[in-house]
């Protein structure tokens, strides 16, 4: 097949987020499945290292915005420049002059297609809308995204299924998107099992001493790390002594979860570890106790793929997609979000359990991430799910 795979962003060319890491993963499947695939994305924001690029048969790079004065991926940032990035995208693509079996759009940025569709240039297309932020979120900040929202249901509208991450963002994509259950399939985020056993190495066997609690994300108010920050400050004298907080990531809320640190008087026990390279990131997760995924609200986060692959208990918030990965007394423990004394009770608990107890917690959540999410077997889904669409022109 000829496929064409529009994103605002992809790993490593602005950054490895839990997106840009999923669509450069698929892109990389697809290309050594045999396909010719064809991304579309922004112009890099971050320096690439050649070997880390998604392996394509073509890079096309638009630009996202004609100067800087946003903060890049700010919501101003998003709702102004999106629109023309859609449009750029487009324009590329038309001058490309190929027809496309497929077409994969990663959020508003499936928009691009809708008018190759209607000359005949798109013969199908997937909506992949990921976490849906900008129909979570709240306040000032859901009114801003208003436009962004309508990018996303015009490019839905368009297409001939829109994707849900699993089974439990199947309602959220039907109301956000307004589809029937028909036109929702269900292909989850993959992970690539063995490149994260290649970046890790050898794992050491546990070890007796202190507890790490690890979690990853963007530092930004939706993911909670204030509520993490509140939690264990709850429970700072009732753990082991030494325990640690390692947070990887960084963000613009950087500042709101220190001063939350403080207040929880767990400074002495936390380190802000900022962006790591990839190889240290695992070695980081190898070497924890604990994962944490505070989240206020979330689609389908690939982390949690990732720590389950570490074999790496897990507590996190019960929204989005969680449900589906992190399963209560099996593969770790779900809390409400928002709540830092459920989620502070969640962890003591967690750590309380015998090693031989957080272990087996540990191995059947690589079990699970084996059985169900490995990025071969996401990549066969995508592909048996396209073959069930009849080809348009």
């Amino acid at each position: 097949m000829n496929i064409a795979i529009a994103s605002r962003v992809v790993a490593p060319l602005h950054g490895v987020g839990g997106l840009e890491r999923a669509v450069a993963d698929v892109c990389t499947a697809l290309t050594d499945c045999g396909h010719h695939v064809t991304l579309v994305t922004a112009l890099p924001t971050h320096r690439e290292v050649d070997d880390s690029l998604p392996r394509v048969d073509e890079l096309i790079t638009v630009p996202w915005a004609d100067g800087r004065l946003l903060r890049r991926g700010g919501v101003l940032d998003r709702i102004v420049h999106y629109p023309r990035f859609v449009r750029r995208v487009t324009d590329a693509l038309r001058a490309h002059d190929m027809v496309f079996d497929a077409a994969i759009g990663h959020g508003a940025a499936a928009a691009a297609f809708v008018p190759l569709r209607e000359i005949g240039q798109v013969r199908r297309l997937l909506i992949n809308p990921h976490g849906m932020e900008e129909f979570s979120a709240r306040g000032l900040k859901r009114s801003l995204l208003t436009s962004q929202r309508a990018l996303v249901r015009h490019a839905a509208r368009h297409a001939d299924r829109a994707i849900a991450l699993d089974a439990f963002l199947v309602p959220d994509v039907m109301r956000n998107l307004g589809l029937p259950r028909e036109r929702v399939a269900i292909v989850p985020n993959g992970i690539d099992v063995e490149r994260v056993d290649r970046l890790t190495g050898p794992v050491s066997p546990p070890t007796d001493g202190p507890p790490t609690i690890v979690s990853l994300a963007r530092i930004e108010p939706n993911k909670g790390l204030d509520v993490l920050a509140t939690a264990l400050g709850t429970i700072r004298e009732q753990l082991p002594d030494g325990w640690r907080w390692l947070h990887i990531g960084d963000g613009a809320a950087r500042p709101q979860v220190e001063a939350a640190i403080r207040r929880a008087g767990i400074g002495t026990h936390t380190s802000l570890l900022g962006r790591l390279p990839d190889e240290e990131l695992h070695r980081t997760l190898a070497d924890a106790t604990l994962f944490v995924h505070p989240t206020r609200y979330e689609g389908s986060p690939l982390v949690l793929l990732e720590a389950m692959t570490h074999r790496l208990p897990i507590v996190a918030s019960a929204v989005g997609g969680i449900p589906d990965k992190v399963i209560p007394d099996e593969t770790g423990w779900l809390v409400p979000p928002d709540d830092p004394a459920a989620l502070g009770e969640a962890i003591h608990s967690a750590l309380g359990q015998p090693p031989a107890i957080l272990r087996a917690v540990g191995e059947r959540g690589r079990a699970r991430v084996l059985a169900h999410f490995s990025l071969t077997q996401v990549v066969n889904e995508l592909i048996a799910l396209l073959a069930t669409i009849p080809p348009r022109g």
